[in-house]
């Protein structure tokens, strides 16, 4: 492959850029998924992902993602720019845009990529920067957490998302925390105590 590098274990730029995180047009699951895949041109010091390596119909299953959503998220990233299209290479490229971001382990990532849950990785990255970031003190609220990716307290469906999420971070061993009960759950304070 000459200058082209693919490896697997690896960190990710992954964005924390107010445009990235709030905004519910773009997939954390779809950008996750072709920054992965992509390889790395050292000459050039970007990423790329051919486009024929992308099969639609198997990445939508792999994402639980339906095949005209992949499209939309695929479409969304190149117009905020997080994406860029490389007619000349049949390719896209992964431009380094993001002025806020976290560096994280690409098998982290892969491993959430696995869960198929919306947000998953934009949440564990927000909680992940924060904690580096913070430490002794680090703490989310559900509510706050909600906010971060683009949400609002619904007091229902929404509360459960971020409930799962918070659920399949523990359970991987990326998160343990402990609650400290105020008005409600949603609001109480969860003191981060350790992040993978």
């Amino acid at each position: 492959m000459g200058d082209y590098i693919m490896e697997k274990d690896f960190k990710i730029k992954f964005p924390l850029d107010d445009g990235f995180t709030k905004n519910k047009k773009i997939s954390d699951l779809v950008y996750t998924w072709l920054y992965y895949n992509s390889f790395y041109n050292k000459k050039w010091n970007k990423r790329y992902i051919e486009k024929d390596t992308i099969n639609i119909s198997e990445l939508s299953k792999e994402l639980g993602i339906s095949r005209p959503s992949l499209y939309n998220y695929i479409d969304y990233l190149l117009a905020y720019g997080y994406l860029i299209e490389n007619e000349d290479f049949d390719s896209y490229v992964i431009p380094d845009i993001a002025k806020k971001y976290i560096l994280v382990n690409s098998n982290i990532l892969h491993k959430l990529l696995s869960t198929k849950q919306k947000n998953i990785i934009k949440s564990y990255c927000i909680l992940f920067k924060y904690y580096k970031s913070v430490k002794t003190d680090a703490y989310f609220t559900q509510k706050s957490l909600l906010e971060a990716i683009g949400y609002t307290n619904d007091g229902g469906q929404n509360f459960s998302i971020i409930k799962n999420i918070i659920n399949k971070l523990v359970e991987f061993k990326l998160l343990k925390y402990s609650t400290e009960y105020g008005v409600n759950d949603f609001a109480s304070r969860n003191n981060i105590n350790y992040m993978k």
